[in-house]
């Protein structure tokens, strides 16, 4: 009889496993099903097949006060009724004195639907708590064949000094630096591709 017992707590456990697995594979379909039929877009992003619904890019952020920077983005489809957003993600950024920021993004790609190109995008950087230092800035533009073509409009210079240096202590620059713009061509490529972009090309020697 105990033997019994034991065999069929085993059946109802397995069989709550695979029920609880039939129920995991129902709610991915569902989630995959809406996302086809509301934001087909996520699964192209820039052009490029994004199967996960994540994009990722480097390149150069390039400012008027003469500082480059390289800029990393790994964005991803994101929704939450009632708002705007509809992507998040991660960022890091490198200056030229060897110093890596990492951010987390906040996000929206205006209008879009079937596809991202010629669509005005807006993400907002923001520190992750692990990192002592707030440079936080907003980037603005738009997807251009395959590429995101960013603006900062000048809200780099609060947080970075002329040379692409923050302060130590994340305090923001108390003399904002003057119509500063920065500038960046974001093209698909790997963090990899980053770490070696900044290696090679950002961070003097």
């Amino acid at each position: 009889m105990a033997r019994e017992g034991l065999g069929a707590a085993k059946r109802q456990t397995i069989g709550c496993g695979m029920g609880c697995l039939g129920s995991i594979i129902g709610t991915l379909i569902a989630a995959v099903i809406l996302i086809v039929l509301f934001a087909p877009w996520a699964f192209y992003i820039g052009g490029h097949p994004t199967p996960t619904t994540t994009w990722e890019g480097y390149g150069k952020l390039h400012s008027s006060s003469g500082a480059d920077y390289g800029l990393y983005l790994k964005l991803s489809y994101y929704h939450v009724r009632r708002s705007r957003q509809n992507l998040s993600g991660g960022a890091a950024l490198c200056t030229p004195q060897g110093k890596t920021l990492q951010y987390g993004i906040d996000g929206r790609i205006d209008g879009v639907w079937l596809y991202t190109e010629g669509k005005q995008t807006k993400l907002t950087l923001e520190k992750v708590k692990a990192d002592t230092v707030n440079a936080t800035f907003d980037l603005y533009g738009e997807w251009q064949n395959g590429r995101l073509v960013l603006n900062d409009r000048g809200s780099m210079g609060k947080p970075f000094h002329a040379d692409g240096s923050v302060d130590p202590k994340g305090r923001y620059n108390p003399m904002p630096i003057k119509n500063e713009q920065a500038n960046a061509t974001i093209s698909y490529g790997t963090k990899f591709d980053f770490d070696e972009f900044c290696a090679n090309e950002i961070v003097k020697r």
